[in-house]
């Protein structure tokens, strides 16, 4: 069993992974988001910073909460807002 699981590990490790995402092609632009808001919760963490830039170059106005008002101001202030 050690030996079957460690050949399907090395096959894992040894493929490329494919990311498909429902209805969105490679060279379709992202849409507009020009008047809408987005609530991200968590969005001071490594992911969640990620999401609020996204969503800030998409055009939308973003609400960023947190239980940590410095962090917070990290945020406003790496982002240059």
């Amino acid at each position: 069993m050690a030996s079957r699981m460690s050949a399907l590990s090395r096959r894992a490790l040894s493929t490329k992974p494919r990311v498909a995402m429902a209805g969105v092609s490679a060279s379709r632009a992202p849409p507009e988001l020009d008047g809408k808001v987005a609530w991200v919760v968590g969005g001071i963490g490594i992911v969640g910073s990620g999401l609020v830039r996204g969503l800030l170059r998409a055009g939308a106005t973003v609400i960023v909460n947190s239980r940590f008002p410095s962090r917070l101001e990290y945020l406003n202030e790496e982002l240059g807002a």
